[in-house]
């Protein structure tokens, strides 16, 4: 270290080191033009010289013979040094010039000394490996009356560096070397032309010292950022894709102002559709840590538009990942795992993806990446878990969330889903407990994916340990699905869940709080795994079949009905699987053996049921149902031909039963009745009667049983008629539920019954218009032959079940009218109309409906069976005024029904009633719907010899038959003006004198023993035709109208 007190120190000693060195002729861009100062006398020295002699005098050794130049201990001082040297704010105006010359020299003897390669290195080494501003450059870059000049200088002996090969050190690396002395700096001189002089060298370098510059942006220029910049990085993104992740560094590390930062997020969202798959997570990630609630929605639905997931399986990079590495994903696992990562700590994104989630309603809404969002946000297990519950459930409820979105999403990215395993577990066991019956079938989805996805041991011992805990819950729906989804894993996949046979026998510890039905789902998958272990040489496999064996023994011979009724169960479910013939083993010994043990184990549940019929009852419904679907082997159907099944059955025993004293307990038993099967309804096509053998005895005493079909089928038709379609009166009262069936199967069996059901009512309408009664010998007579207990005490009215089946049969035909079935399949419509249509259509009474429709087509077949039920109206008159009302009401079915498929009504026409002909069918079935109810209103009910005996109870029924009237009729004021006038004065005297009004005007229907009913009907209507007209009018009548019923001694009871 040498030390000159000197203000003009002696040049230094020539030597060979310190000439400059002849330029490199293999330089890759030749060398900038740097000013020269002027010589003010020859004997000046050169600009390297008086370089070195400056340095030397503020304490450095340039020609350090042993390395890097030889900096002073005190580097402040040392900078402070030159930065008095080169400073002309102390200096006289004289002197500026000469410092102004100085600072030229200086530079320009520093840039001749670096044109040589190792004096280059040598300036840009330093002298200590531990510290970073050891070197002469970056002492040189704070010292501010030369950083510009120096910066400038460094900036143009980039280009001649370009060449270095990509990936080598950074000792070794001259521009990353130069950069790197850039950054960091505590402060800028003129940070504006640094900043475009360096964006003019990063438009022209290569890729890789491009990203090094970009990358190294924040550390360069600090807080001095600009426009030029923006655009700058901007422009170069749009050349070149590749800088995309430095960029978004600089980006996400400049401090940007808000319009700055607006324009950068502008820049990434539009790099969303054309970045590589490699680059996407740091994109993401950008904009997600980016967002604020100024910009979160723009980001989030953005993000949603444009980012496409191909939901295809990629292989990852590492396959075997490492104990302790981070996990190695394909390019959506990365992106996948950015998502997740921003998503935990803003719960601004969680709250915006959540809310533009919620307001999709349409399936083709929903992509991909919504349900990862969701699921992603599930991962996080943050305290917005509960909300995506929630919605993911709504919207999978709502269909909008489909099985096929959740494939891609689990089959596309196995190993992440891998990784998160747990989540999807968690998420499926939510929807699988829910009360709605589409989310548990998405819950038992995800499970059979994840199930035949992830074949590993302990993914597969996770989802059968989960299903296992959902078999023990209380709610039977949940408990249901999943044993559902039991049965089909094991018939597609017996032999997988053979290993995990120990996971799965913990369902077998809740079989007592199981259902029937639930107990046949139970039993098939244990009878398919040991169907499946007994075709397996393993002997651990096939102790499924001894373990299953054993359990089902025990439960037959338990004396409790309960584990009996178990067993039952149990043992016909292996027979159904073993013993089916299309699916047993190849072996024949195997074979042989299955049969013997099936045979032994039927041998056994008959003698366990010789004590209890109801299980013997229970055995026969059970084997009846398996030989209804399956073929059992022949040694199995050989013993059932053989009787053996009977033996516990004696003929001599004799039963006595006393009906009216165990009626109160059969009543009160009825829930716990087993429903009939849709297809007994079939006897209801047993009876062929003709016209001239309807008085056979025979038939007669076979309509009770009739009977209570028809009411069964009226059951039935009740449990599936949708609660917005129930009829407005109640008409009926069925029995309770009596077990519930599905639309299909019920509908597959009515479908043949339409001519059956018109065949019954004909016979018993023309048994009732014959008047006669079965004598009461030949029905006991019949009655006993059919093997029935003795019921000499019970007394049959003939008239009454005539009546009744009747009104079964209507109730039947509105209920079928309703079913959805019939909205759906327009050849079910068509069959029905067609099984009702009279021998004769009377055309003559339709002369308005021109032209007649044709036979066949829907008009013709509506007006026929308006035409049937209108006759069966007509003849009910005379006998059964209840038979009458459900005809009528029938007829209003049929009606609506015709204006539901053929069209709208007009409301001109109703009005106008009876003014010109009337267009169209529905109008004119309308008219004729009036006209029979107008027709009940008139007829006269107090013949003693028909069921009516008055009409003291028929006040409901009087007021719908009423409102019908008004509704279908044609001047609504005029009726209402006859009936006010004509018939509440007769009714009101009536009643105060207690005699009878019925001959005292045209409608004997509307008496004082009905007052209540249609005087109810009469007010509404009148109150509706008042509501058309002003106010004023309205007082005025009102006042007359009460004048006018004072007047006539109503009282003050009837006019409140």
């Amino acid at each position: 270290m040498v030390f000159l007190s000197r203000k003009k120190p002696p040049p230094p000693p020539p030597s060979s080191s310190s000439a400059p060195p002849p330029p490199s002729s293999s330089s890759a861009a030749p060398s900038p033009k740097f000013p020269q100062p002027q010589k003010k006398s020859a004997v000046e020295p050169d600009a390297v010289e008086k370089m070195t002699a400056i340095l030397a005098e503020a304490g450095c050794t340039l020609n350090n013979p042993y390395g890097p130049p030889c900096l002073p201990s005190d580097l402040h001082a040392f900078r402070r040094h030159l930065t008095t040297r080169f400073s002309s704010c102390s200096a006289s105006s004289a002197e500026r010039d000469s410092v102004s010359d100085l600072c030229s020299v200086f530079v320009a003897g520093f840039s001749s000394y670096i044109q040589s390669p190792s004096n280059l290195r040598r300036v840009l080494s330093t002298c200590s490996s531990t510290k970073r501003d050891d070197s002469l450059v970056r002492n040189l870059l704070l010292v501010s009356p030369i950083q510009l000049d120096l910066q400038e200088t460094l900036l143009e002996k980039l280009p001649e560096y370009f060449d270095v090969v990509s990936g080598c050190s950074l000792q070794e690396d001259v521009a990353r070397l130069i950069i790197n002395h850039f950054r960091w700096l505590d402060f800028i001189v003129n940070p504006d032309v640094f900043t475009d002089k360096l964006m003019e060298v990063l438009s022209i370098s290569p890729p890789h010292l491009k990203k090094e510059i970009i990358g190294s942006l924040p550390e360069i220029i600090g807080d001095h950022i600009s426009r030029a910049v923006v655009d700058s990085l901007e422009k170069m993104l749009q050349e070149d894709s590749s800088v995309v992740v430095p960029v978004l560094d600089s980006f996400s590390n400049l401090n940007l102002d808000d319009q700055l930062q607006e324009q950068a997020l502008t820049v990434a969202i539009s790099c969303i559709r054309t970045i590589d798959a490699e680059h996407m997570p740091y994109l993401l990630r950008f904009l997600l840590l980016a967002a604020t609630q100024a910009n979160v929605r723009r980001i989030i639905s953005q993000i949603r538009q444009q980012l496409k997931f191909t939901g295809i399986s990629q292989p990852c990079a590492s396959q075997n990942k490492l104990k302790g590495k981070a996990p190695a994903y394909n390019s959506e696992g990365s992106i996948l795992h950015a998502l997740r990562s921003s998503l935990r700590f803003k719960n601004i994104l969680c709250q915006e993806i959540i809310k533009e989630l919620n307001g999709l309603e349409k399936p083709r809404d929903f992509k991909v990446i919504d349900i990862w969002l969701l699921i992603l946000m599930y991962m996080n297990e943050d305290p917005i878990r509960k909300s995506i519950e929630k919605i993911f459930k709504k919207k999978v409820v709502d269909g909008c969330i489909q099985e096929a979105l959740l494939d891609q999403c689990i089959c596309g990215n196995k190993e992440f889903v891998k990784d998160n395993f747990g989540s999807f577990i968690s998420l499926a066991e939510h929807l699988l407990s829910s009360k709605e019956e589409k989310a548990r079938e998405f819950g038992s989805h995800i499970y059979t994916r994840l199930f035949e996805g992830f074949a590993d041991n302990y993914s597969r011992q996770e989802i059968l340990g989960a299903l296992v805990t959902h078999v023990g819950s209380d709610n039977n729906f949940e408990v249901s699905s999943v044993l559902e989804m039991m049965t089909v894993l094991a018939k597609k996949y017996a032999q997988q869940l053979l290993p995990f046979s120990s996971h799965i026998n913990g369902i077998l510890d809740y079989l007592e709080g199981f259902t029937v039905e639930n107990l046949h789902k139970v039993y098939e998958v244990f009878s398919l795994l040991a169907l499946s272990a007994r075709a397996s040489p393993d002997s651990f496999r096939s102790s499924v079949s001894n373990e299953l064996m054993m359990i089902v023994r025990k439960q037959i011979s338990h004396p409790e009905l309960k584990y009996q009724k178990m067993g039952l169960v149990g043992t016909l479910r292996i027979v159904s699987s073993l013993g089916d013939a299309t699916s047993v083993p190849d072996c024949s010994s195997s074979q042989v053996s299955d049969c013997g043990e099936i045979l032994e184990l039927l041998k056994t549940s008959v003698d366990s049921c010789r004590q209890s019929n109801l299980a013997l009852i229970i055995f026969y419904d059970e084997f009846a149902a398996i030989l209804n679907q399956k073929l059992l082997q022949p040694e199995i159907m050989e013993w059932i031909a053989s009787g053996s099944m009977h033996e516990t059955c004696s003929g001599d025993e004799s039963l006595s039963v006393k009906i009216p004293q165990l009626s109160p307990a059969l009543a009160a038993q009825r829930f716990k009745f087993r429903p009939l099967l849709p297809q007994c309804l079939s006897i209801l096509k047993f009876p062929k009667v003709q016209s001239q053998n309807i008085r056979n005895p025979e038939y007669k005493t076979e309509l009770p049983l009739y009977l209570y079909l028809l009411q069964d089928l009226h059951t039935k038709l009740d449990s599936l008629v949708p609660p917005g379609k129930l009829l407005p009166f109640k008409r009926g009262s069925p029995p309770g539920n009596l077990g519930r069936f599905k639309l299909v199967e019920l509908v597959s069996q009515i479908k043949g019954l339409f001519p059956s059901l018109r065949m019954h009512l004909n016979t018993a309408m023309s048994l009732l218009i014959k008047g006669e009664e079965t004598s009461q010998t030949i029905w006991r007579d019949e009655f006993a032959k059919a093997g029935n207990p003795n019921t000499s005490n019970i007394v049959v009215s003939d008239s009454l079940i005539y009546t009744m089946v009747c009104k079964e049969v209507l109730l039947c035909f509105s209920k079928m009218l309703t079913l959805p079935g019939f909205e759906t399949d327009k050849s079910l419509l068509l069959d029905l109309l067609e099984a009702f249509q009279p021998t004769d259509i009377p055309v003559d009474s339709f002369a308005d409906l021109q032209p007649f429709p044709s036979p066949g087509t829907k008009d013709y077949l509506f007006i026929g069976v308006y035409c049937f039920f209108e006759d069966i109206l007509n003849n009910a008159c005379s006998f059964s005024f209840d038979l009458a009302f459900e005809c009528l009401l029938t007829l209003q079915l049929v009606v609506t029904s015709a204006q539901k498929y053929i069209g709208k009504v007009s409301e001109e026409v109703i009005k106008k009633r009876c003014v010109g002909p009337i267009q169209g069918l529905v109008p004119s079935l309308h008219a004729k719907l009036g006209t029979s109810a107008e027709k009940l209103l008139r007829h006269e009910w107090i013949d003693e010899t028909t069921d009516n005996k008055g009409l003291k109870n028929k006040g409901e029924m009087v007021q719908n038959i009423l409102r019908i009237y008004l509704e279908t009729s044609g001047s609504t004021s005029d009726l209402l003006d006859e009936l006010a006038c004509t018939i509440l004065p007769q009714a009101s005297l009536s009643k105060s004198t207690g005699e009878d009004d019925a001959h005292d005007h045209e409608f004997p229907t509307l008496c004082s023993a009905t007052f209540r009913g249609w005087y109810k009907t009469l007010v509404r209507q009148i109150l509706r035709y008042l509501v058309c007209i002003p106010v004023s009018c309205n007082r005025l009548i009102a006042s007359s109208l009460l004048v006018d019923l004072t007047q006539e001694g109503s009282g003050c009871d009837m006019i409140q």
